[in-house]
C-alpha cells in the first residue's frame, strides 16, 4: 500500500463521517484491517483491497470495507456490540447491513455489504454457542438497508 492509497482511504473515511484521529493506515507488509476495541481505532492494512477469494468478505471493494470498519467503531461507541462465543458472525452481519445505509456509498457497494452480511449469517452457530434469534436481529437491521436500496433503484429507473 502506498502513501497515495493511505491518503485516499483517509479521504473516504472522512466522507463517511469518520474521525481521522480514530483511524490509522498501516502501509507495512502484512498489516491487516480491523477495528481495535482496546484503542477504539480502526487500522487499515493492505487487505482492505479486494482479494482473490470467493466469499463476499474477500470481494468487497475498498469503499465498502471502510464503511464496514467505521460502522464497527460506531457500534462499539454506542455499546451495541454482540460479543461472546458463537455470535461473531451475527455482529459482523449486522455491521455490514448497517454500513450499507451510508448515503455516501453507491448501490454496488451497498449490495456488496448486503451480500457480505448474508454470507456471514449463513455461517452456522456452533453447538456450544450463545443462542440468539438471528432472524429477529436480521429483520431489525436488514429492513432499513433494503428499503434504502429499493428507493435508490426506483430513483434510477
Amino acid at each position: 500500500m502506498t502513501e497515495t492509497d493511505a491518503a485516499w482511504i483517509e479521504h473516504f473515511w472522512r466522507a463517511l463521517g469518520g474521525d481521522p484521529a480514530r483511524m490509522v493506515v498501516d502501509c507495512g507488509v502484512g498489516a491487516i484491517t480491523a477495528f481495535d476495541p482496546t484503542s477504539g481505532c480502526v487500522r487499515f492494512g493492505a487487505d482492505v483491497y479486494p482479494g482473490e477469494g470467493r466469499s463476499p468478505n474477500e470481494r468487497v471493494e475498498v469503499q465498502a470495507a471502510i464503511a464496514h470498519e467505521l460502522r464497527h467503531q460506531q457500534r462499539f461507541d454506542a455499546g451495541v456490540v454482540f460479543e461472546g462465543e458463537g455470535v461473531w458472525h451475527i455482529e459482523e452481519a449486522i455491521t455490514s447491513l448497517e454500513a450499507a445505509e451510508y448515503s455516501t456509498l453507491d448501490a454496488d457497494h451497498r449490495w456488496q455489504l448486503v451480500w457480505d452480511a448474508l454470507q456471514r449469517l449463513y455461517t452456522p452457530l456452533s453447538a456450544d454457542a450463545v443462542k440468539v434469534d438471528p432472524l429477529r436481529l436480521l429483520l431489525e437491521t436488514l429492513t432499513p438497508a433494503l428499503t434504502l436500496l429499493a428507493e435508490e433503484h426506483v430513483d434510477e429507473h
